[in-house]
């Protein structure tokens, strides 16, 4: 597909497999099925040019790595009907500053540059106007308990990382690779670290 520039889908589609359009890097537009329900990983992985497409109403789900590498892509919407943000799903978006997401959503909310689940204890993406992009320390605030990969992907010159007490669940993958010193928030009673190291208090085990 390396010479794909636009796509209009058939109505008649409801799931978009696994990397579909993987690398087109040429592809700008494209039409989604209004009976789409389902788009599964890594579908526009590495569509460099991708600077406009509309999500659907009616769809429900968005799989892993599906904007990855995105890098025109200004801004996205999230339909009402939407439930499931997988993990990294906008990792990498360096040009996404808009997520406009429905009144009608009830899952999903995007505050201050922010892209959260409505409780705000899931943090899926962060945009990169909205923070310091030169600041040397990340401190995600108290309530957060997962972080979805590449979304602290803009922080390049943090060297600590603070998390807070509420953090159940940590991935080495959500850390940047730039990130010298953690520290976990005293009360957390899942984990702790010495700096360095991160450790399960519950299995004894080293993440």
């Amino acid at each position: 597909c390396n010479n794909l520039t636009t796509v209009k889908m058939s109505n008649t589609v409801t799931e978009i497999d696994d990397q579909a359009f993987y690398n087109c890097s040429k592809l700008k537009n494209i039409n989604l099925s209004s009976s789409l329900t389902k788009i599964n990983g890594y579908v526009f992985l590495w569509c460099q040019s991708l600077d406009n497409i509309i999500l659907p109403e009616g769809l429900n789900s968005l799989g892993i790595g599906l904007f990855d590498r995105c890098i025109s892509l200004k801004k996205i919407n999230i339909p009402s009907s939407l439930k499931t943000i997988s993990s990294g799903a906008f990792q990498n978006c360096s040009s996404l500053v808009n997520i406009q997401v429905d009144s009608g959503n009830v899952y999903f909310t995007f505050d201050n540059g922010k892209l959260y689940n409505k409780d705000k204890d899931y943090l899926y993406f962060i945009t990169k106007n909205s923070i310091d992009v030169n600041a040397k320390e990340i401190t995600i605030e108290e309530g957060i308990k997962n972080i979805s990969n590449g979304a602290l992907y803009f922080y390049t010159n943090a060297k600590t990382l603070n998390l807070p007490s509420s953090i159940n669940n940590i991935s080495r993958n959500f850390i940047p690779n730039n990130i010298e010193k953690i520290n976990i928030n005293e009360n957390n009673s899942k984990y702790s670290s010495d700096g360095v190291n991160i450790y399960d208090d519950t299995t004894s085990r080293l993440v």
